[in-house]
């Protein structure tokens, strides 16, 4: 087992009421998230990790998009929604199409 490592920046994420979200990284690819309310949440990725704490810190929408060697993988949310991804596309050009259908759907929430 994994011994969790907290990932804390100088300043913490906070949002408006002025909350923050500590990260903490297992070790294996994994990571937890831990408010200043006590709330823990389990992340599978770093992606994951990220669009939780922009959805938590931050209103409106949020895209996160990771390349590496074999492609790109994405999570994104709508404001107020529920984490989505992992996304993987396997060249730019799925990613654009991804990233199309998402704003899409966010047009048609208007």
């Amino acid at each position: 087992m994994f011994e969790p490592t907290a990932m804390e920046a100088e300043a913490p994420a906070a949002n408006a009421q002025g909350s923050y979200t500590t990260l903490h990284a297992h070790g294996n690819g994994t990571y937890h998230s831990v408010s200043q309310a006590g709330k823990r949440v389990e992340h599978p990725s770093i992606g994951h990790a990220l669009i939780h704490l922009a959805k938590v810190h931050s209103d409106g929408d949020h895209v996160h998009v990771l390349a590496h060697e074999t492609g790109y993988t994405s999570h994104h949310v709508l404001e107020g929604g529920k984490v989505q991804g992992p996304h993987e596309h396997k060249n730019l050009a799925q990613l654009k199409k991804s990233m199309g259908q998402f704003l899409d759907e966010e047009a048609q929430e208007s």
